[in-house]
């Protein structure tokens, strides 16, 4: 009896003493997920498939592995978040399973996808009905170094509801129209500012965050403020309603220049006749040029710099407030 004792707790000891990378199964084998790779479609078709294969949760029916539960990104303390994301809950293909089992070894293969499903936050909100809950809003990882990119990555974020309204009117896809839709998903986008700092592969995943592996997902405090004031959060990413009210304020500042024009000036330069803005082609602001920057050096777009730089939030920006300006 002494002896099995002895074994059994030397067996104990053995699995427990494992590294994550060392499991004595490997992951269930499931399907991989079904999409082209953007660089082999325009910038338009892309998203149309991407944005249309994740508002009908397709890949929830390929058997892929998942986190264990919605989880937040950061604490929720004095009826603040401070999350990088919204509450989370990832979605893995099997080919980034497989990556994650065997070390972090090596390089993923093209076509290997994270998809981030994202909450309100906090995560507290849907304990006992995290499965039972649906998003409306993703963010996504896409393998694909036929974007020559440095980091060989493919992001998205989608909202397929961000004004809140029913029947859901879907976030547009980028495009070259006023009033210049923030670019959300694209190669080298705004996404790598934080990621470019993951330990491999642009990403923080975590096998104690996902189901069926030991450990537990990183757990923030969370004062229960969040009971008291019931209000959206900030999105850090921009959606069209953020897009339309641009619009609209740019509309307005037309209006009002347009009311103090100075008719000498416009006497003296006749050449550009006082127009309706309808009929002005628009160009984008050099915010939004966005130049992917190429395998061989490290240039940052401004649309990089951006989100951290501009001092807009949370109307124009991506970010929750983490800009360089001090209101006066």
């Amino acid at each position: 009896m002494k002896s099995f004792a002895y074994f059994l707790a030397a067996a104990v000891l053995f699995l427990t003493g494992c590294g994550r990378e060392e499991y004595l199964s490997p992951p269930v084998v499931n399907e991989s997920a079904e999409l082209p790779l953007p660089s082999t479609l325009s910038r338009d078709d892309f998203q149309k498939t991407l944005y249309q294969y994740l508002g009908s949760f397709r890949y929830r029916e390929l058997g892929w592995k998942r986190d264990k539960t919605i989880r937040d990104t950061g604490a929720w303390l004095n009826g603040r978040y401070s999350g990088t994301h919204p509450a989370v809950r990832l979605y893995y293909s099997p080919e980034v399973m497989d990556w994650l089992v065997n070390g972090r070894k090596g390089e993923l293969p093209d076509g290997a996808v994270i998809i981030k499903e994202m909450y309100e936050p906090p995560a507290a909100r849907y304990e006992g009905v995290a499965d039972a809950t649906r998003p409306h809003q993703w963010t996504v990882m896409i393998k694909d170094r036929g974007g020559h990119t440095p980091d060989g990555w493919y992001w998205s974020y989608y909202d397929s509801n961000p004004q809140g309204q029913e029947p859901p009117i879907p976030q547009p896809v980028d495009n070259d129209l006023f009033p210049f839709a923030y670019p959300n998903s694209d190669f080298g986008i705004y996404c790598v500012r934080c990621h470019v700092s993951a330990a491999g592969e642009m990403t923080f995943s975590d096998l104690a965050n996902i189901e069926g592996y030991p450990g537990e997902p990183l757990r923030y405090p969370n004062d229960g403020t969040w009971k008291q004031n019931n209000r959206p959060t900030n999105d850090p990413h921009p959606n069209s309603r953020e897009v339309r009210e641009l619009a609209d304020y740019l509309k307005k500042l037309v209006r009002q220049n347009q009311a103090v024009a100075s008719q000498d000036w416009l006497h003296t330069y006749d050449q550009i006749p006082l127009q309706q803005r309808e009929e002005i082609q628009a160009i984008p602001g050099v915010t939004l040029d966005h130049v992917v920057s190429r395998p061989d050096h490290l240039f940052m777009t401004s649309d990089q710099c951006l989100s951290c730089h501009a001092g807009q939030n949370p109307i124009y920006a991506p970010n929750y407030e983490a800009n360089m300006f001090i209101q006066t």
